[in-house]
C-alpha cells in the first residue's frame, strides 16, 4: 500500500497538477461557489490547498509506511519509525527535484520541510495513541 501511495504522489507531483495547470479548473469551481471575487482568492486557496495536500500525503505516507515495516520486521518500534521518516524524506527530495527539473514545476525545500514535519508529526500522534490506548502490563487489572 506504502507503494502504491508513493506511486500517487509521484502523479501528483506531474506538470498535469501544476499550480498554473489546477488554477483555471480552481477558479471556475470557486467561481461558481462563491461569486466573482479578485484573482488573488483563487491563488489563495490553491495555495492552501496545495500546501495541504503536502501534509496529507506525507502524513498518509508514514504511516503506511511505519505500519509496512512493522508488520515485515520484527524490530523495535524506534527502528521502524525512523524508517518510515526516512521513507518520507527520501520520497519527498525526490518529488521535489523531479519539480525543480520541469519546466511547469517550481521544486523547494520548503515543501520538503513541510513533508518532513507531516511525517513526522503523523508518526508522533500514531505512537503517542498507541501507548494510550493499550494498558501497561504493569497496571494489572482494575478492580
Amino acid at each position: 500500500m506504502a507503494l502504491a501511495w508513493i506511486a500517487l504522489i509521484a502523479l501528483f507531483s506531474g506538470e498535469g497538477f501544476s499550480a498554473d495547470a489546477t488554477l483555471q479548473t480552481l477558479s471556475s469551481l470557486l467561481r461558481w461557489l462563491f461569486g466573482e471575487r479578485a484573482p488573488e482568492f483563487a491563488y489563495a486557496v490553491g495555495f492552501t490547498l496545495r500546501k495541504g495536500a503536502h501534509v496529507v500525503e506525507y502524513a498518509v505516507l508514514a504511516l503506511l509506511a511505519h505500519r509496512a515495516l512493522r508488520l515485515t520486521f520484527d524490530t523495535a518500534p524506534g527502528r521502524t519509525l525512523a524508517g518510515a521518516l526516512l521513507l518520507a524524506l527520501v520520497v519527498a527530495v525526490a518529488d521535489e527535484s523531479r519539480q525543480a527539473q520541469s519546466t511547469l514545476r517550481t521544486g523547494s525545500v520548503g515543501d520538503v520541510g513541510i513533508d518532513l514535519a507531516a511525517a513526522a508529526t503523523a508518526l508522533v500522534a500514531v505512537t503517542a495513541w498507541r501507548r494510550t490506548a493499550r494498558p501497561s502490563p504493569a497496571a494489572g487489572p482494575s478492580a
